[in-house]
């Protein structure tokens, strides 16, 4: 059975759990009737994308023969309708239902042997067909990230067309269109780098960028980001801070500013940058600073204690690291330590309540008069008595003397 909801709430889940408890399994299988249903309602929609999914076996009662079945799926194409076949069951007809896409060429087929995993089929599918390709419009795009590809290169031509797509974790987002749309982005694992233009500079969706004075420039520069350097020691800075009172933020960047790096490393001879941290009276910790740009490393470390700390910054060349720079940091104790004062007024009225007095430095102490009847805390200059302390140490003597066996009563 097919339906169709009214244009107020379509698509909404009330609607389509409704509509979908009208479907029951009986009766015969036919499988072009409702197609071609679908293909009436569907064909005059203005929408930019439409799209069937068949789930079937292909096995028809109805009398249903190939060129039928080849005569729709055109049908289909000319209207603009993709369809996936999602084909289940012990025995499936595959020639029907492969010919019903035509092949492959206006949708897709996928072979569900397990029922349990039809969902799963069904998310894929409809995921890969949801407006993957935007196009046929003047499309702003916008610079997230300037520094090192895009420098010097503001504003963009806009695009006529580009793969929709998403951003992949850890990816870093360079240029975008005006919904937000990855156009062109980087990802780095380890050393190794990766670009990604999700626009064709051979169709027609760049056809102002062809024409575009500093296109040169930016396959320059993202070259040179690509490309594998070797370590200079010169020319860099170094930047650190300290992130909510426990993390420290270690920015190793160029001195100069420019795209060239200053700090270089390559993917040969497993050449990288660390970050040697050291507490005193602490065991050392060694961690690896991330390359995020040409040049460019970062590091947060994890949560830090307070204290002072040293850092030594290490780069490996093959497998002897060496120490090209050291910087002290210091994570402060939280601010309501350092705000923290004693609270006078109530160590007064404890001290006053228990019949005392309260001072607050030693001066207060030696001025109390002696009968005031306050324990009085006073430093002296008297000297040792090495006449009792003698004394102490013969009668300690004579006692161990006397537990030795010599002077023990015999029966």
């Amino acid at each position: 059975q097919s339906f169709k909801p009214s244009r107020d709430n379509i698509g909404t889940p009330a609607v389509l759990n409704e509509e979908l408890k009208k479907v029951l399994p009986s009766g015969p299988t036919v499988i072009l009737p409702p197609i071609n249903q679908s293909l009436a309602h569907l064909k005059d929609e203005k929408t930019e994308r439409k799209h069937i999914v068949l789930i079937s076996d292909g096995e028809s009662t109805g009398g249903e023969i190939l060129d039928n079945f080849k005569e729709t799926g055109e049908n289909l194409k000319q209207a603009g309708i993709t369809i996936s076949i999602l084909a289940t069951g012990a025995y499936v007809n595959e020639s029907f239902l492969k010919t019903l896409c035509l092949n492959g060429k206006n949708g897709r087929y996928h072979r569900v042997s397990d029922l349990n995993r039809l969902s799963d089929f069904l998310q894929q599918d409809l995921a890969f067909y949801k407006e993957l390709i935007r196009e046929n419009q003047d499309i702003k795009i916008n610079i997230i990230q300037a520094e090192d590809i895009l420098k010097n290169l503001e504003p963009l031509p806009d695009l006529q067309g580009y793969q929709r797509t998403s951003l992949k974790d850890r990816a870093r987002l360079l240029v975008a269109a005006d919904n937000n749309d990855p156009v062109l982005a980087s990802w780095q694992y380890g050393l190794g780098k990766v670009l990604v233009f999700t626009s064709s500079l051979d169709y027609p969706w760049t056809e102002k960028w062809r024409h575009w004075p500093d296109l040169t420039q930016l396959w320059q520069q993202s070259l040179r980001w690509l490309m594998p350097v070797e370590i200079n020691r010169k020319n860099f800075k170094i930047n650190t801070s300290v992130l909510n009172n426990q993390n420290i933020k270690l920015s190793v960047y160029p001195a100069n500013g420019g795209v060239q790096p200053a700090v270089k490393l390559s993917s040969e001879n497993n050449h990288r940058l660390q970050a040697e941290i050291k507490m005193a009276g602490e065991k050392k910790m060694v961690l690896e600073i991330p390359q995020i740009s040409t040049g460019r490393y970062e590091l947060i470390t994890p949560a830090l204690p307070e204290g002072s700390y040293f850092i030594s910054i290490l780069a490996t060349e093959g497998t002897e690291p060496k120490t090209i720079a050291r910087l002290p940091v210091v994570i402060p104790y939280s601010a309501e330590w350092q705000t923290f004062k004693p609270n006078w007024p109530l160590l007064k009225n404890l001290a006053t309540g228990t019949g005392g007095q309260m001072v607050q430095s030693l001066d207060q102490i030696k001025t109390i008069p002696p009968d005031s009847g306050t324990t009085r805390v006073v430093q002296t200059g008297r000297k040792i008595d090495w006449l009792f302390i003698m004394l102490a140490l013969f009668f300690v003597c004579c006692d161990l003397l006397l537990q030795t066996p010599l002077f023990r009563y015999k029966e």
